[in-house]
């Protein structure tokens, strides 16, 4: 038997390495989806007949080998610290996750032996579990970390789709347990082919009803449509990527420099005659906000007459309150030269150990110079995450914000009627991270139906509609507009309906695998 074969470490070590190398490039920019396929058997495979101590070891080899390469542009301005920091947190749950795929192939081999237990029981399970743990690791520690969901490696795979109509972790959990009973049927083959002739004859039937059961799977998966919602009237917005590395938090530039950059590239690509309705512009685009310095609102003011007092959404910092109970907020607002400051949105979700140090005490005392970079700490936003625009209402996700389904679901239920993502990726250069991000953007347009349009400082900026097709873009560190007549769309996909539920029913499955099938006291199975 297959099972009874107990692989030496370094061949265990390198299927654990491989498993995260695959999943690190499923994901932009190497963008080689299939892969994201092939991680679970792999993890799977390493991990069998392993114990807790050495399944925990291979897993946080996998864990570094994935979380590394994913994230390596978190350490393009700060250095490794950060990003070796990062991927250790992550490694950890990585780790832990693994060790728990591990005790519950044990169980299964104890509790659910044979055909049905290897079959049926173990790649449910296993995927249970392992949608146990992306749902810890996407909220736990400081919030959690919602960059790496398996599922998000699939915004230009076949089976898109279905997050529209489960959800980000719906779709991950059906990858995951395709690839796993894919995994469970190979091994069926390879086990029964030394069989006697009459059980071979029947264990190859067997096996091959089980191989077209996942291939009709596949096959369902990729027929599955986009949830096509109605629309009711269009918006025209032109959202400009104003080409400015200086917006970046460790970069230098002059005062206004920014602000002066958007309205140049604004006046130079959005032709006054087009008439938009929004004038969409990147976070940090107003590095010298209107409410405190007179300059900025004269520029504000004459550029949105250029265009018939269309309103400018545009970011700047805004502040709250005096002394200890000052509050800093990274805000978008609307700027418009009839009413000034009009409707505004804080970003939610702001990045710990990015936009503020938790326990900022405890880890200065560990690195004060590195702690020290960060003198300001950006409070959550408590306010709605919509905006008015003309007559419409436009979700706002702030960079980050756009992995986190909390705020996704909150500008939903509020009436978004379409999503705008402004973000800063100056601190990123040429790395992954604008590829990793607005391939989210992507995602979130099918998942919601809605159109999302990104625009970034430097790139990349686009615009996707409700069924993830890309309808403009900018590349990076290009000058440009993007002008967009946007359906303000009416309904809700049902993966909005669902909301978090599909979430927490896979977390809550797969907390009752381990608890069901966590090994116990007894006589082990020879095959062990």
């Amino acid at each position: 038997m297959i099972d009874a074969i107990r692989r030496p470490w370094w061949e265990c070590a390198a299927l654990a390495m491989c498993a995260g190398l695959s999943l690190a490039l499923s994901f932009p920019g190497a963008s080689l989806w299939p892969l994201a396929f092939v991680a679970p058997p792999l993890l799977v495979t390493a991990l069998r007949g392993r114990g807790f101590g050495s399944a925990f070891v291979l897993s946080a080899i996998a864990g570094a080998a994935f979380y590394g390469p994913l994230v390596s542009w978190s350490s393009r301005f700060l250095g490794p610290i950060p990003w070796l920091a990062l991927t250790a947190v992550m490694t950890l749950s990585f780790a832990v996750g693994g060790m728990l795929l591990a005790a519950v192939m044990r169980g299964i081999q104890r509790r659910a032996p044979g055909e049905r237990g290897m079959l049926i029981a173990e790649p449910l399970a296993l995927a249970l579990v392992w949608m146990l743990r992306e749902f810890v690791a996407n909220r736990f520690p400081y919030g959690g970390f919602a960059w790496g969901r398996i599922a998000q490696s699939q915004s230009n795979g076949p089976f898109l789709d279905v997050v529209a109509w489960l959800g980000i972790d719906g779709l991950g959990f059906l990858m995951v347990w395709m690839s796993l009973l894919g995994l469970a049927v190979l091994r069926h083959a390879i086990q029964t082919s030394s069989s006697a002739p009459k059980l071979r004859a029947m264990s190859r039937w067997r096996t091959f009803e089980l191989a077209s059961t996942v291939a009709a799977a596949c096959a369902v998966l990729v027929l599955i449509p986009p949830c096509s919602l109605p629309s009711n009237g269009t918006v025209r917005v032109a959202a400009v990527q104003g080409n400015t590395p200086e917006a970046g938090y460790f970069t230098s530039g002059a005062p206004g420099q920014v602000l002066a950059s958007h309205i140049r590239v604004t006046e130079a690509h959005v032709p006054s005659t087009w008439q938009p309705e929004l004038i969409l512009w990147p976070e940090g685009s107003a590095d010298l906000g209107p409410q405190y310095h007179a300059a900025a609102e004269e520029a504000l003011n004459d550029l949105s007459a250029r265009y018939g007092d269309a309103p400018i959404l545009a970011n700047t910092v805004t502040v709250t309150g005096r002394g200890k109970s000052e509050q800093y907020f990274n805000t978008q607002f609307e700027w418009s030269s009839a009413s000034g400051w009009g409707a505004e949105t804080s970003k939610k979700r702001p990045v710990p150990f990015g936009e503020y140090i938790p326990d900022r005490d405890f880890y200065y005392a560990l690195a004060p110079d590195l702690i020290g970079m960060v003198g300001r700490g950006y409070s959550p936003g408590t306010d709605p995450a919509t905006v008015s625009v003309a007559g419409h209402r436009a979700g706002v996700l702030i960079c980050f914000d756009v992995i986190e389904d909390g705020v996704v679901r909150q500008s939903v239920g509020e009436g978004a009627e379409f999503l705008l993502l402004p973000t800063n990726n100056a601190d990123f250069d040429r790395t992954d991270e604008a590829a990793q991000q607005v391939s989210f953007a992507r995602i979130r347009a099918v998942e919601t139906g809605r159109w999302t349009v990104q625009a970034s400082t430097v790139g990349w900026s686009a615009a996707y509609d409700g069924a993830g097709r890309e309808v403009a873009a900018l590349n990076w560190f290009d000058d440009g507009a993007m002008l967009l007549e946007v359906p303000a769309v009416q309904g809700s996909t049902p993966a909005m309906v669902i909301g978090e539920g599909v979430s927490r029913a896979l977390a809550l499955g797969g907390l009752l695998m381990v608890i069901t099938y966590w090994p116990r006291a007894g006589k082990r199975r020879a095959t062990q």
